[in-house]
């Protein structure tokens, strides 16, 4: 693979990148680093991103997308909806590293409210969606926050007819009764009306 010349902050970057990947358990090989340093190279600051073309984002190396990953759980760069909805970044994962004590008081709040651990875990990964869009950390959320990045989650799902709207849809109502409970936010979820999970949740 290419080496590339970097600027400073550049560099900087990388080695934040790398230091980071250690930090959390991980093995960051030259692969995985080629990715950032492509980014970089190619592409620039991390919000030139987002300012993309779609398929451009899409059709950047696997290794791209997992420093692309790592940037939006970092807060360094906040994706549109579209690459969110299509792509399906794991950002649940990366969230749950970088944030590991609300995690687990997230799970064991969604635990108490009898969400079962494959439900619990689509909220998380609905959140980790959530805190993308709106650059927020997940403790910092507010449920005008949870509304406004739901609107724009589901329009995206349905400009594209994705598969996930109805599931995505589910996991963000339950996810507020659980941030309800967990104490971030102060508003039980409103009712839509648009499933019986739905009517679920709002009973919590």
């Amino acid at each position: 693979m290419s080496a590339y010349r970097l600027a400073p902050a550049a560099t900087d970057l990388v080695t934040a990148y790398e230091n980071d990947l250690w930090d959390i358990g991980q093995r960051p090989d030259h692969k995985v680093l080629w990715g950032a340093r492509w980014f970089c190279a190619h592409i620039g600051e991390p919000q030139a991103f987002a300012e993309l073309p779609l398929e451009q984002q899409l059709a950047v190396n696997p290794a791209v997308h997992r420093f692309v990953s790592w940037l939006i759980a970092t807060r360094r760069l906040r994706p549109g909806p579209d690459y969110l909805v299509i792509r399906r970044p794991r950002l649940g994962i990366s969230l749950s590293r970088h944030w590991p004590a609300f995690h687990a008081t997230f799970m064991n709040t969604a635990s108490a409210l009898v969400f079962s651990m494959k439900v619990a875990q689509a909220q998380w990964a609905a959140l980790g969606q959530i805190c993308a869009l709106t650059g927020l950390a997940p403790q910092r959320l507010a449920h005008a926050d949870l509304d406004a990045a739901r609107d724009e989650l589901l329009a995206a799902a349905d400009r594209f007819g994705h598969s996930s709207r109805h599931d995505l849809s589910t996991a963000i109502f339950g996810l507020e009764a659980t941030l309800f409970h967990a104490g971030v936010t102060d508003e039980l979820p409103r009712r839509r009306g648009r499933t019986k999970a739905d009517a679920r949740a709002a009973a919590w």
